[in-house]
């Protein structure tokens, strides 16, 4: 389970940060990982680096926190 920093919690470039962990995560072969990503061009990045995110196996939950809107995904890498 990954909850990153978003929002206010964040002083550096999130989106770049996300990107970051995409790469990461795609590294990481058939593991089950649950992660939140603020709505926009975070979660944007991060489907972008690790596709396997954004895969029809994946389970999408839209919430929000502390008035952020955020994409909660959950699925194999």
């Amino acid at each position: 389970m990954l909850n990153p920093p978003y929002g206010k919690r964040l002083d550096a470039n999130a989106p770049k940060l996300y990107a970051d962990i995409g790469k990461k995560l795609s590294e990481f072969k058939d593991c089950v990982v649950a992660i939140l990503a603020p709505k926009g061009a975070c979660t944007e990045n991060l489907l972008k680096n690790c596709a396997a995110i954004g895969l029809s196996g994946t389970k999408l939950i839209k919430t929000s926190h502390g008035g952020i809107s955020l994409n909660c995904f959950v699925g194999k890498i």
